[in-house]
């Protein structure tokens, strides 16, 4: 996801947005190598081989891509209407 913003991101008023650029690079690198992983594993051993366990964390995970991208979503409008 971070990846692709980053890609993407243009600037046409020329505000430098260098740290923010730095930030999302960051978080791509950190989630990779770090977060991701532990996350997963984490994951596995709370949820075990319990069907009703993987749903939940799986609902909750849904839920929480949706608010992820409300989030962003609200950043962009902010930037677009300054």
């Amino acid at each position: 996801m971070f990846i692709e913003i980053v890609k993407n991101i243009q600037t046409e008023n020329k505000t430098d947005i260098s740290s923010f650029i730095y930030y999302f690079e960051r978080h791509i690198e950190v989630d990779s190598y770090e977060h991701g992983p532990l996350a997963l594993e984490m994951i596995e051993e709370l949820c075990g081989k319990d069907d009703q366990k993987w749903n939940e964390a799986l609902s909750c995970s849904k839920k929480a891509m949706q608010l992820r991208i409300k989030l962003w979503d609200g950043i962009f409008s902010k930037i677009s209407s300054n």
